[in-house]
């Protein structure tokens, strides 16, 4: 005997588009004495290559940007992307060690914090690491690095 026809017709499944993940709040980069310089010099922040497609959707135009120079102990802030992330913005720069670039803006005057203070730890979460931070930990730096006023 044939097989009984299906009573109803199956529905292709719809396939819903991907919503883009939201960018991070903020991020943190991470240098040293001798890359601190290329960052200010050039304007850019870096990552390793392998890091380009977390650079591409973790910042936009509304993410807060810090740096962390883990040498001195200190942390930069607050900066802005100054266009969308990409590869080699500044050929060479950080000896090709670091081509996911993000070019950067000053956001509002700048201020350098100690990552410990007289008092101890400057941030509740300890030592800055590199990557997407979360609202809370923004707004933690947005404190530290607004200075008092007179």
């Amino acid at each position: 005997a044939p097989p009984a026809a299906p009573t109803a017709a199956a529905k292709p499944a719809v396939k819903q588009a991907a919503k883009p993940a939201a960018a991070a709040p903020g991020f943190m980069f991470v240098c040293d004495d001798s890359t601190y310089e290329e960052c200010m010099q050039h304007r850019i922040f870096g990552l390793p290559k392998s890091q380009f497609s977390t650079l591409q959707s973790a910042i936009n135009a509304d993410t807060s940007l810090y740096l962390f120079n883990f040498k001195s102990g200190q942390i930069f802030g607050v900066f802005r992307s100054d266009g969308a992330p990409a590869l080699n913005i500044v050929p060479n720069a950080y000896h090709g060690r670091f081509p996911a670039h993000v070019k950067w803006e000053l956001k509002g005057d700048g201020a350098v914090v100690p990552v410990r203070g007289e008092g101890g730890d400057t941030l509740t979460w300890g030592r800055p690491i590199p990557g997407p931070l979360t609202v809370s930990q923004v707004a933690e730096l947005d404190v530290v690095l607004t200075p008092p006023e007179e």
